[in-house]
């Protein structure tokens, strides 16, 4: 994918990637996150990391229309820092993220929480400005088969961090 919505898109792909596709009950099992960095975003590099976590996720069935859900839900404490002058932003939050990824290879991405980050670059189809956020609300993503972004809706109380962490 081309961009993540949050912190939990990481694990989600890399835990969804390592599991069969079942056609048993749901399976469920711990899930994770991993740091990284952000560039092309804010006029610097930021780091955006859980420094606590709870997850778990649930990978349903195949459906009927051969596309599989995936949910994580939990807690989490992130931080967002700027890596040249160590600058950082943390909150406390917790929510869900279901991801539907169609049989043609798309993804629809359904969040809602207390904090969690989201990015856009210029030319994204979204109701905000481009730049990365701490929100406190919902957001819906839809992408293409190839990663692109097709269109993004969020709703709720938005931090500009990219302001927030500038020099």
């Amino acid at each position: 994918m081309r961009r993540r919505l949050s912190l939990v898109a990481a694990s989600v792909l890399v835990a969804l990637a390592a599991s069969p596709v079942v056609a048993a009950p749901p399976e469920h099992h711990d899930g994770f996150t991993e740091p990284f960095v952000l560039t092309g975003v804010c006029d610097y590099a930021v780091r955006l990391e859980n420094v606590r976590e709870k997850f778990k996720d649930t990978v349903f069935e195949l459906a009927p229309d051969e596309s599989v859900r995936y949910l994580s839900r939990g807690f989490f404490d992130g931080k967002a820092t700027n890596v040249s002058t160590g600058a950082f932003l943390t909150s406390k939050g917790g929510g869900r993220a279901t991801f539907t990824f169609g049989a043609d290879g798309s993804v629809r991405v359904d969040i809602s929480g207390a904090i969690i980050f989201a990015w856009y670059v210029p030319g994204d189809d979204v109701n905000v400005e481009p730049g990365l956020y701490q929100l406190q609300g919902h957001g819906t993503e839809w992408y293409a088969p190839d990663g692109t972004l097709i269109r993004a809706i969020v709703r709720g109380h938005a931090v500009d961090v990219c302001e927030a962490l500038s020099d």
